[in-house]
């Protein structure tokens, strides 16, 4: 049987593997939440919250830094560490990675016992596999600000959470194109349903993200099983694309992206948001294809987490809040090009094939939607090990 082409590039996580030693246990100083008791006057409720952000910036102040795993483009990083150094006195250490290699990279540390990151962001799919492995902790009781707590300036009135527990926050909401393509060797309308890449003119000229990895293509094929009705028809479809139309398989998401934006492949199936939004930004002539197919709705790379033992919990809950806030919402989407789950974050700026529109059909992704890819995912990968045969 023919092998699987799989091209897939180095991360340059060596030399950055380690952002710095173990840095011990949970502090007993970690913020709690509000106290239940009840007040009756605004004032009594603004003191209080005040109160406590003092105190919690007092600390983080001792605490001098925040560690975070982030799944964004490149030029994120400064923004990020630039704003809230400046706003709060306070470093911020970003580590830069995609989903998988990120998730991987966080498990592989809780096992050996290692706690040196304070958030993880590397996207919604990868934060649900950490989550059932037991290493994160509730976010809502570490909400201080009233304009993150106040459930009316998020999506559908409520607060953000990908899950039912309160411990993946879902702060982009955006519609991640399942094909993208090079506008200048591809005509509007050519592409206009999944099958069309079953044709002949587009062999030897599609490159697909990994499907057995976390990210937009594992989300994409397995929206795309639920659509057909059947595991099976999916699993022969990625099978016919790549023995029949030779379509590249990478799990590099930028590489993805800048093949087709150079021309080399000219579509792309499945590709990753920010690798997308790296190079439209740059001025690649990239569009997305409309298909007949449901679309999907998902955090996409906006997927936040805190770890159980954060090094710095009170400055990650600094962080957690001026990055959840209006402020720190209309920074993360001019720097992630991608919608906020806020609701009074403009989305000026915005590529139009990311924001979902009114009337749109689509699949949207929370915790149990993922969860219940399982089955799927394990058939895949599967396949796959047949194909590498």
């Amino acid at each position: 049987m023919k092998s699987i082409k799989v091209l897939s590039a180095v991360l340059l996580l060596s030399g950055l593997l380690i952002l710095g030693q173990a840095r011990g246990a949970l502090s007993a100083g970690v913020v709690q939440p509000l106290a239940s008791a009840v007040r009756t006057q605004s004032t009594t409720v603004q003191a209080g919250w005040e109160k406590r952000w003092e105190e919690t910036l007092a600390a983080a102040k001792k605490e001098g830094e925040v560690e975070i795993y982030l799944n964004a483009p490149t030029d994120t990083r400064i923004a990020l560490a630039d704003a809230f150094s400046k706003k709060f006195g306070l470093k911020l250490n970003v580590m830069m990675g995609s989903g998988g290699d990120l998730e991987v990279k966080l498990i592989s540390e809780y096992r050996s016992g290692i706690h040196q990151v304070d958030l993880f962001m590397p996207g919604a799919t990868s934060t649900t596999n950490a989550k059932k492995l037991g290493i994160l902790s509730p976010i809502e009781p570490l909400f201080i600000l009233p304009e993150v707590r106040e459930p009316k300036v998020w999506i559908n009135g409520k607060l953000p959470f990908f899950d039912r527990d309160g411990m993946i926050v879902a702060f982009l909401s955006l519609k991640n194109p399942n094909v993208i393509y090079n506008a200048d060797l591809v005509k509007d309308g050519e592409i206009t349903s999944y099958l069309d890449l079953l044709k002949s003119q587009w062999k030897g000229k599609t490159v697909m993200y990994d499907p057995t990895r976390s990210g937009a293509a594992q989300a994409g094929s397995a929206n795309l099983a639920l659509e057909w009705g059947s595991n099976e028809k999916a699993y022969e479809y990625i099978v016919s694309l790549i023995k029949q139309q030779d379509t590249i398989v990478t799990r590099d998401m930028r590489l993805q992206v800048e093949w087709v934006a150079r021309g080399k492949y000219p579509v792309a199936l499945w590709p990753q948001v920010p690798a997308t939004n790296q190079f439209l930004k740059a001025g690649a002539h990239l569009a997305a294809a409309p298909l007949k197919e449901k679309g999907r709705v998902t955090p996409g790379n906006g997927g936040l987490t805190i770890p159980m033992k954060p090094p710095h919990p009170h400055a990650a809950t600094i962080f957690l809040n001026w990055f959840l806030s209006r402020e720190g919402q209309t920074l993360a989407v001019k720097v992630m090009a991608a919608p906020s789950s806020r609701t009074d974050v403009s989305t000026e700026g915005i590529a139009p094939m990311f924001i979902p529109q009114p009337g749109e059909q689509n699949f949207v992704q929370d915790e149990e939607t993922t969860l219940a890819r399982a089955p799927f995912i394990e058939g895949l990968k599967k396949v796959f090990s047949q194909l590498n045969k």
